[in-house]
């Protein structure tokens, strides 16, 4: 519990076990947009691969674990049933890459959205994130 409240007073992160999660953020999307999705880095503390294998949303009719791929010259996106964060190492949840998808959005996400996220590891350990802040992406340029 002291874990989860340090945690909690930092602000930036969240532990559960050996699972630790920082700076997520959420996609600002246009006006009537119906998707959007969550960024992050996930930490694993353990001497074992975990995987993430499940998230939810409450602010979405679907949500999913996606990534991109490179396919006949064209990026694009795929739905995933998990992603693999290596022993003693971080895998970063970033747009063009792996990200948590918000399918039918119940609302545009604006400046001041907070969403709340559960994320579920192949190691048993659940993580609840709250008030998730929304930030804009900038389009990345080759």
């Amino acid at each position: 519990m002291k874990k989860i409240l340090l945690a909690l007073s930092l602000g930036a992160s969240l532990f559960a076990g050996s699972i630790e999660v920082n700076e997520p953020y959420v996609k600002i999307t246009p006006p009537n947009a119906k998707n959007s999705a969550i960024f992050m880095s996930i930490k694993n503390n353990s001497n074992e691969d975990v995987k993430l294998i499940d998230a939810k949303c409450d602010f979405a009719q679907s949500t999913e674990i996606h990534t991109h791929i490179h396919e006949d010259g064209m990026m694009k996106m795929i739905r995933i049933q998990d992603a693999t964060i290596p022993a003693n190492s971080s895998l970063e949840l970033k747009p063009k890459s792996y990200h948590v998808m918000l399918m039918g959005i119940k609302d545009s996400v604006k400046e001041d959205t907070k969403l709340n996220l559960e994320l579920s590891f192949s190691n048993g350990e659940k993580l609840k994130l709250k008030d998730i802040p929304a930030k804009a992406v900038v389009p990345m340029h080759h």
